[in-house]
């Protein structure tokens, strides 16, 4: 038990969830979609990183070999300030940006 200014407290953990598994760069999947992203968003370098936060991805990895966490966006410091935040939403470039780049995905992966 801990004191803070005449305050008793106990800190526990409400969860516990393990991290995701590390999803392969070398998988034909990953290729097809570094492909797309290349041609949709030309002169962007892809490149794996470590995504911090939570997401529902995780509840994917029992049925997938690699869960890509990724959404074809173009945010502006404004809209990037908005993420999580009051009035969070996508712009409608954004949502068409977003249908036209999984609709050729999906018609790929066929």
């Amino acid at each position: 038990m801990k004191q803070v200014s005449g305050l008793d407290y106990t800190v526990r953990p409400l969860a516990i969830e393990e991290p995701s598994k590390t999803a392969s760069i070398d998988s034909a999947s990953y290729h097809r979609l570094k492909i797309l992203i290349e041609e949709e968003f030309p002169n962007t370098v892809v490149i794996p990183y470590l995504m911090a936060g939570g997401t529902d991805s995780r509840h994917y990895e029992n049925i997938a070999d690699d869960v890509y966490r990724f959404q074809p966006l173009r945010l502006n410091e404004e809209e990037l300030a908005l993420v999580h935040g009051t009035g969070e939403h996508l712009t409608v470039e954004n949502v068409g940006r977003m249908l036209r780049f999984y609709k050729k995905l999906i018609e790929r992966i066929n």
